[in-house]
């Protein structure tokens, strides 16, 4: 017999078939209401699963398809990529370029080489704009994570139904793909040179910072300072992040453990095993080994850039307002006049919301712009791209207190504000996508590659070339290490002969030729040069030298000039 349950009874047969009974509701209400705000923020603000993912795709795959589009058949020397010769005949013979030697890029540069169509040249500008749009994804993180914290203004509030008419995703992608399409990301992206990947892995560094500072998560706190041990087997422009991570360490310290202080000191050590590379193929001796480091004291030449160190912070007083001037003019390049207004208005709000967060990033961005305007060259400007993501956060900022705004003004009563929003949101990347294309595109760049081609036409197989300047000898380089044809001569670069390093190595790989003196000027030296050698080689000059032409003659041939032998 069946016994007949009690008013309780059924109430807890109820709660069993169609979900928790109300003690249970409210228990369950009242361990919610235990979490700290910050964690309900995050998960309100943190988009779908859906939705993240398809940003995630977007931040990426939107880039890279701009940037497939717009790379280069050949080598390029367009958006001052002169340095792609060196770079791609180093990775091409596991060499080392120009300090501080980039040993990660010429690994990853020497895989980029598998691939199986087009020109080394071109296989390793597809390296640049991976790493391009990979910095693109990093950055698009790197929003999320500052709004998953921070942008619940824009969201609907605890107890509204309506839906917010912008979303973090959809302000993170759009200031993403405006930094994405700017024209020096875009540029970099597109040639054989080393700022991609150096953007992608400072960015990196910071968003993984950034996650830990949120979330407190080991993982992302390994991850970011393998990140910056990489960024220093890189480049060490990402020092300049050490600024906000000692602020945002200091912030949490409570959770740094022995492990965690052992990891931050252990991790980078791992990505500066790169520079091990150096002195074990400087032994194997390449034809391309600046610095020949396989001493310290070379070793130490080559990692501390020291040709290049008076470079930094060399430019003289009376030329700093001009640069910033200049600094301020291409800043309006990059994002026009709407963009810098936003992302001014933006780092104020996030000044207002969240201090050690924007002191963080605002040391970045100042450290890598004093860097960069401080830098005495005239392509300085390339170290900018991690000061321009900095700028790109501070726009989406300054989008999420528009939305805001937005909202209020409508009441997020029209049923189409988040269809409205979109458009609106995607009209400003695509504006500068097409703004910027003709200037960014060097799909059809044939000059550097045109004169490789013709050099090698009209150059004798142990023909003897004394190159001057980076565009001319680090074509020739490339032409001479990486393309298949008759050319198995010398390249000599004439700057790089007041270095013993470089007499020696050009010595040894032609023991036929009598090097002059290292003391003479460059004059006199290609002048005896060609007096010792011209009847053992044919002899070329990638410049016209009126002494020369006075002494022996020169004859035109392609883009070079010939030595005649009379």
């Amino acid at each position: 017999m069946k016994r007949k349950m009690s008013p309780r009874g059924k109430g807890e047969a109820f709660g069993q078939k169609s979900g928790l009974s109300l003690r249970a509701k409210r228990s369950n209400l009242s361990r919610e209401d235990t979490h700290s705000s910050q964690e309900r923020l995050l998960r309100r603000s943190a988009p779908r699963n859906d939705l993240g993912r398809l940003g995630d795709a977007l931040a990426f795959l939107l880039p890279l398809a701009v940037y497939l589009l717009t790379l280069p058949p050949g080598l390029t020397w367009a958006h001052d990529g002169a340095d792609g010769g060196d770079l791609i005949a180093a990775a091409r013979t596991l060499g080392i370029p120009h300090p501080p030697g980039y040993p990660l890029y010429t690994l990853l540069a020497r895989v980029f080489l598998w691939i199986p169509w087009g020109v080394p040249a071109h296989r390793i500008a597809l390296l640049s704009a991976v790493a391009g749009a990979g910095a693109a994804w990093a950055l698009y993180r790197l929003c999320l994570l500052v709004g998953a914290k921070h942008w619940g203004g824009e969201l609907p509030s605890q107890h509204s139904r309506r839906r917010p008419i912008l979303r973090p995703y959809m302000i993170a992608l759009a200031a993403s793909l405006l930094w994405a399409f700017a024209p020096i990301p875009w540029g970099q992206a597109v040639i054989a040179e080393v700022y991609a990947l150096n953007a992608l892995l400072t960015v990196g560094f910071l968003a993984c910072l950034l996650w830990w500072r949120q979330t407190g998560e080991p993982r992302a706190w390994r991850l970011a300072w393998l990140l910056f041990g990489l960024g220093i087997a890189h480049h060490p422009l990402i020092a300049a992040c050490l600024l906000p991570a000692a602020l945002w360490a200091w912030e949490q310290r409570a959770r740094l453990t022995a492990r965690r202080w052992a990891e931050a000191v252990g991790l980078p050590l791992l990505g500066l095993c790169f520079y091990v590379y150096l002195p074990i193929r400087a032994a194997a001796s390449p034809p391309i080994n600046w610095g020949n480091p396989q001493t310290l004291p070379g070793l130490w030449w080559v990692v501390s850039a020291a040709p290049y160190r008076h470079f930094v912070l060399g430019l003289p007083l009376a030329e700093w307002l001009s640069r910033l001037s200049a600094w301020a003019g291409l800043l309006l390049s990059q994002f026009k006049v709407w963009g810098v207004a936003l992302g001014l208005w933006g780092a104020l709000m996030l000044h207002e919301r969240d201090k050690k967060l924007s002191w963080g990033l605002l040391g970045v961005f100042t450290l890598v712009t004093l860097y960069a305007l401080g830098y005495n060259t005239t392509d300085s400007y390339v170290y900018l791209l991690p000061a321009l993501a900095v700028f790109a956060v501070w726009i989406a900022w300054g989008l999420a207190d528009a939305g805001q705004r937005l909202a209020g003004l409508l009441r997020r009563s029209a049923p189409h504000n988040d269809v409205v929003a979109a458009i609106i949101l995607a009209a400003l990347p695509l504006a500068s996508l097409g703004m910027n294309w003709a200037a960014s595109d060097l799909s059809r760049d044939q000059e550097a590659q045109a004169y490789v081609e013709q050099s090698l036409a009209v150059l004798p197989a142990d023909a003897v070339v004394l190159a001057d300047g980076d565009r001319q000898t680090f074509a020739l380089w490339y032409a001479r290490r990486t393309l298949p044809g008759a050319y198995r001569g010398e390249v000599i670069s004439l700057p790089l002969l007041q270095y013993d390093w470089y007499r020696a190595q050009v010595q040894t790989r032609n023991p036929d030729l009598a090097l002059p003196s290292q003391s003479l000027s460059q004059e006199r030296f290609i002048t005896e040069f060609i007096t010792a050698n011209r009847s053992r080689r044919p002899i070329f000059l990638t410049a016209r030298d009126a002494a020369v032409e006075r002494a022996f003659g020169l004859q035109p041939a392609g883009p070079l000039f010939k030595v005649q032998t009379k």
